[in-house]
Order: C-alpha cells, then structure tokens, then sequence
C-alpha cells in the first residue's frame, strides 16, 4: 500500500490540490456490485460524471473557462475495517480543472478551485443520484 501511494505522489498525480472522495452505497447495490464488476465499473462512471460535470461547473463560475479537463484515480475497496464485505470506492480527484490555453505547443494551465459549499457537495450526490437510478432501473 505504502509503495502504491509513493508511486501515485512520485509519477502520476500532478503537484496541484487533490481531494478524497470516498463513495459508498446502499447494501443492496453494494452487494451486487461486490458480485457484478461490470455493474460496480458503471457505479463508478456515473460517480465521476458527476463529480467532473461539477468540478466544470465550478470552473466556468469561478474562471470564466469552458474548455477543462478533470483527472482522478479510484481505488475499489471491498471490504470494511471489520472484513465485512463493504464495496466502496475511494477516488483521488484533482481539486481543479486544467484549462487549454490555446497554444497547442504549451501545456495545459491547472486552476485551482475554492474549497467545496454544501450546495456543490448537494449537485454531487443528486448528480450521482439521478445517474444511478438511470442505471439501475
């Protein structure tokens, strides 16, 4: 685990504000995505729709910017501290959005985005919400 974490902050993960999103289920949808990796894979897509379609949001209201792209890594972890079957995900998500500068020979600028209101964390999990339902129906 401590090697995963030194490679993810050595090579992958950009020297900008990153933020934990952990997102856990309802135990009937928890169980069959414990059993289902096509459904826990779908789970987790409509997770990060919805927290990219935000963190765009965000950025359009705070920089003006249209053009962004977000980034994030997942961890699935199956079970809870007590080894119970626990399905749940943890995703590492860039606090931020990378906006194109127009330039295609220069790098795409990172910026940043205030911390998170209640409200933002609301359009997350209603987000989410809408897209599981969708998905489950």
């Amino acid at each position: 685990m401590a090697d995963t974490a030194a490679h993810l902050v050595d090579r992958v993960l950009p020297e900008v504000p990153v933020r934990q999103w952990v997102l856990t289920l309802p135990y009937p949808l928890r169980y069959r995505c414990a059993y289902d990796a096509k459904l826990a894979s779908e789970v987790l897509r409509a997770f990060v729709q919805a927290l990219f379609a935000e963190l765009r949001r965000r950025s359009r209201q705070h920089w003006g910017v249209r053009a962004q792209q977000c980034g994030a890594v997942t961890f699935i972890q199956r079970f809870g501290s007590a080894m119970n079957l626990n399905l749940h995900f943890h995703t590492l998500a860039l606090d931020g959005v990378y906006a194109d500068t127009g330039n295609p020979s220069a790098a795409p600028r990172f910026l940043p985005l205030p911390p998170l209101g209640d409200d933002d964390l609301a359009r997350v999990l209603a987000g989410t919400a809408r897209r599981l339902e969708r998905l489950v129906a």
